[in-house]
């Protein structure tokens, strides 16, 4: 997993070691997604990258209203269920 500095550019050289019972959040879109690679505390500045199993209250069921790269409007081209 690509570790994400300050700068917003995704880096390649980091390593990720999720926490048992945490889970590691990635977003659809893995080159431009405010993931877990980007979660900060608002207080401290901290990295917060890892969401406890606890804080999961439901699971995602389908892909909707995709944003092309090249476009301000939602493309509905993707929208599928999620199996």
């Amino acid at each position: 997993i690509r570790r994400c500095e300050k700068s917003g550019f995704y880096r390649n050289d980091g390593y990720w070691v999720v926490p048992e019972g945490h889970y590691f959040m990635m977003g659809d879109n893995r080159g431009r997604s405010s993931d877990s690679r980007l979660w900060r505390n608002p207080a401290t500045g901290e990295a917060m990258s890892f969401v406890p199993a606890e804080h999961i209250v439901g699971k995602a069921g389908a892909v909707w209203m995709h944003w092309d790269e090249f476009t301000s409007l939602p493309s509905f081209s993707r929208n599928k269920a999620i199996q």
